[in-house]
């Protein structure tokens, strides 16, 4: 229908009672789809001198215009010459699929069925009558059967909860986080190591009191506030020793439905403040854009030695006048 749908005329008739046939046709070709609107009702119509039931709110699909091939409202069942990745197939839409498996298959086996699971929660074989749970990780499973020297059938019925979100890990040394901007709330994991819970979504209300910053006199709670609107935590660390140097995998633990598309790594450069004064003065360190300071590697008093990043604590001790 590739041909048809890209370069044909289109025309549309109105069958009735919320059916629509809409007609494309290029080169002598036609393909056609007949619509019905209706969310309660199946609409019987006649096109073309022929006659087609469509279910309530479907759509039919006839590549030449008297056939149906597929209608949008019923299980569409179709054959393949090689194993089927199931959210492909399924176009995330439904998270079941079943697959029927007969002699004439290039990938079927008399003694054995093979079976390879990457996200798969559980997995039922009609055959065995029996539940197997399979766990969190990837394995090729293997299954004895009975065959028959007929048609044989094995229905395989499984349930996915989502695709792996895969990464490489930045190089360098420098700290790793990933910003989980626009999730809800759940829990994370980097190659099965947990990073803990994050909740975004909290956020303190759009309110900072106005006015500037002030702690003098009574204490009131809408004093001094900063960051109003904006998530209790956005940024979450990855300690580099979770990381492998070729492929990552991260799993979000949605609660709230979030959107993932945000998500993403980063890395952070801890920038470094130093600084000496005399006796009898003060000194005030504070980080730019709202950063903290997170370490205090070096302090001392009297007469320490060398510069920033390299400072060694001096010779000058504190004498008491006794001694």
């Amino acid at each position: 229908m590739e041909e048809v749908l890209t370069h044909g005329d289109v025309t549309t008739t109105d069958l009735g009672g919320g059916a629509v046939a809409t007609m494309y046709t290029a080169n002598g070709t036609s393909a056609c789809f007949l619509s019905n609107s209706n969310a309660n009702s199946e609409a019987s119509v006649t096109f073309q001198w022929n006659k087609y039931s469509v279910p309530a709110w479907s759509v039919c699909i006839l590549p030449n215009c008297k056939n149906v091939a597929h209608n949008t409202a019923i299980k569409s069942v179709f054959t393949g010459t090689k194993l089927l990745e199931q959210k492909n197939v399924t176009g995330d839409v439904t998270d079941y699929l079943c697959v029927e498996i007969n002699e004439t298959d290039p990938f079927y086996s008399k003694e054995m069925i093979q079976v390879s699971i990457q996200q798969a929660i559980f997995c039922m074989f009609s055959l065995m009558e029996s539940l197997k749970d399979l766990g969190r990780y990837a394995l090729n499973l293997e299954v004895p059967v009975n065959v028959i020297p007929k048609r044989n059938v094995i229905a395989i019925v499984s349930a996915t909860v989502g695709l792996p979100t895969t990464f490489k890990a930045a190089l360098g040394e420098e700290p790793v986080v990933v910003d989980l901007q626009g999730l809800g709330k759940g829990q994370a994991w980097v190659n099965g190591q947990s990073l803990g819970r994050y909740w975004p979504a909290f956020m303190p209300p759009n309110d900072c009191g106005g006015g500037g910053c002030d702690y003098r006199g009574a204490y009131k709670s809408d004093r001094c506030l900063d960051g109003c609107d904006q998530p209790t935590q956005r940024w979450y660390h990855v300690p580099r020793s979770f990381l492998k140097d070729d492929q990552n995998t991260l799993v979000l633990f949605e609660e709230m439905g979030g959107n993932p598309l945000q998500v993403n790594f980063q890395t952070v450069t801890v920038g470094t403040l130093c600084a000496n004064v005399n006796e009898g003065s003060t000194i005030e360190l504070a980080c730019q854009s709202g950063r903290s300071i997170s370490q205090i590697q070096f302090a001392s008093y009297g007469d320490p030695q060398g510069s920033c990043k390299s400072f060694k604590k001096g010779t000058w001790r504190l004498t008491m006048p006794w001694g």
